[in-house]
């Protein structure tokens, strides 16, 4: 008899398990799901661009492709892919690149003057203070790239380095 209550009891507890894991599986990969079907299209925000010191909002941006570039001072990828970007400006003059950080504005500032950020009239450097925009693309890690074509659709996202030979594939003609 006790045999039978000790099997009945493990049975129990495995299919508990095993419901368990299934239902958290279910709800990551629904909130996958979500995430992609949010980042389809470019949402509208605002942040402190230290371009103008002021406020930024993309609702004013024109039709041209969109680049939003995750980035940290910290990071070393991040500074390699801001000097490929410099090395190859005039293949992104038709792009606005949307560079967002959550640094702290000084280190921030740093960054945007070693790599005189404020010379090209295409790219913003954005501060995330409150980390808004980073929950919008789903917290990604630094660096990341999303790029958007002229009618605000996804055209390509990475998260983690990437060259800009892979980013500059993706982008239209």
């Amino acid at each position: 008899m006790k045999k039978k209550i000790i099997k009945t009891v493990i049975l129990g507890i495995i299919t508990l398990a095993l419901f368990f894991v299934g239902v958290r599986v279910f709800q990551r990969l629904d909130e996958q799901r979500k995430f992609e079907a949010a980042i389809k299209i470019f949402q509208e925000f605002c942040s402190f661009d230290l371009k103008t010191m002021d406020e930024f909002c993309t609702e004013s941006l024109s039709g041209k492709p969109i680049m939003i570039m995750f980035t940290h001072p910290d990071c070393p990828f991040c500074h390699e892919k801001t000097n490929q970007l410099k090395n190859r400006k005039s293949e992104f003059e038709n792009v606005i690149i949307l560079m967002i950080t959550h640094a702290d504005k000084e280190l921030a500032f740093e960054f945007y003057m070693q790599y005189e950020l404020s010379q090209y009239e295409n790219v913003h450097f954005l501060i995330d203070d409150f980390l808004e925009v980073s929950r919008m693309y789903g917290a990604p890690p630094i660096p990341s790239v999303f790029l958007y074509g002229a009618d605000r659709q996804l055209l390509f996202w990475h998260k983690g380095a990437v060259r800009m030979d892979a980013i500059l594939k993706h982008l239209p003609n």
